[in-house]
């Protein structure tokens, strides 16, 4: 289980991501792994290096899908201009890759070596499948849960790409209000509050900030098998791709200092926005240290 938190700010020109770290084994009497890795960047994908993938659901699935969906990009890069259907495709087709080959699974499982092949062209090797085998199979692949969702941010040139994919349903695309949330019960705590705190796209990344710091303590106060939160991933349009450390103490002070404060605009001002971005542009050696910016 986990939780995880994709906002668009600054007018759309600034994603942050953000997800825990816990990866819990329901129903055993395993302790969780404290240190489980839910973002997923693509540094060796040309032209998207700057792209990040935030993971929920049965871990072992959600790996399997980011990594189809690096060799799906891979394939787009090629393509001498992209267009963001590309990337929706990309994800679609990672899903469905992946999908099949649990449906394939499945069938053979449960329905005595039934492959996903021999149900589409209704035909095993000696003779076709009657109207009850059928059945029986399409009931099988319709009952397989797919619990796995994934959000997929970063920008084509000054475009931003925000995507949200849940389970079975269909690819979502919003750019109002902004805002993603994925994972187990904890996300709608999550939500709950960034509603409260009126977060959209318009909100500078400061108050941005505190407010994902806050719904990442929310969920985690209504959902026990949420974890810490990982590193803040926040991504500019030509800027590349900055991390802030989860405990920082300028966002544990906002935190206080906004803790019984019903409005947090006046971290709109240039000094909050200077503040963070002192602290998230430190770093030299950084994906995107090569951007210096004029504080």
């Amino acid at each position: 289980m986990t939780i995880g938190l994709g906002v668009l700010c600054e007018d759309a020109g600034a994603i942050v991501l953000v997800s825990d770290t816990r990866g819990s084994f329901p129903k055993t009497a395993v302790d969780p792994n404290e240190f489980t890795g839910k973002q997923y960047g693509f540094y060796d994908v040309p032209k998207f290096e700057n792209f990040v993938c935030v993971i929920a659901g049965k871990l072992g699935l959600a790996h399997d899908i980011s990594g189809q969906l690096g060799s799906e990009l891979k394939r787009v890069s090629r393509k001498k201009t992209i267009y963001l259907e590309h990337i929706q495709n990309a994800v679609d087709n990672a899903r469905a890759h992946e999908l099949r080959r649990r449906y394939d699974w499945a069938l053979r499982v449960q329905c005595f070596g039934l492959t996903c092949s021999q149900l589409l062209r209704g035909r095993l090797p000696k003779g076709p499948l009657d109207e009850a085998a059928i059945k029986w199979a399409a009931a099988v692949c319709s009952a397989y849960e797919f619990r796995v969702e994934l959000i997929v941010a970063g920008y084509l040139g000054n475009t931003p790409v925000f995507l949200r994919a849940s389970e079975k349903d269909h690819i979502q695309c919003e750019s109002s209000p902004g805002v993603y949330v994925i994972g187990s019960k904890g996300k709608v705590a999550a939500l709950d509050h960034l509603n409260k705190r009126g977060q959209n796209l318009t909100h500078g990344i400061a108050r941005t900030m505190l407010h994902l710091y806050e719904a990442m303590e929310a969920a985690k106060q209504a959902d026990k098998y949420v974890g810490n939160p990982a590193y803040y991933t926040v991504i500019f349009p030509g800027k590349g791709l900055w991390r802030l450390r989860p405990r920082s103490y300028l966002l544990k002070g906002w935190a206080s200092a906004y803790r019984n404060r019903t409005s947090t605009l006046s971290l709109e001002g240039i000094l909050p926005k200077r503040q963070l971005y002192q602290q998230l542009f430190k770093w030299k050696g950084h994906e995107g240290s090569r951007y210096q910016p004029k504080l």
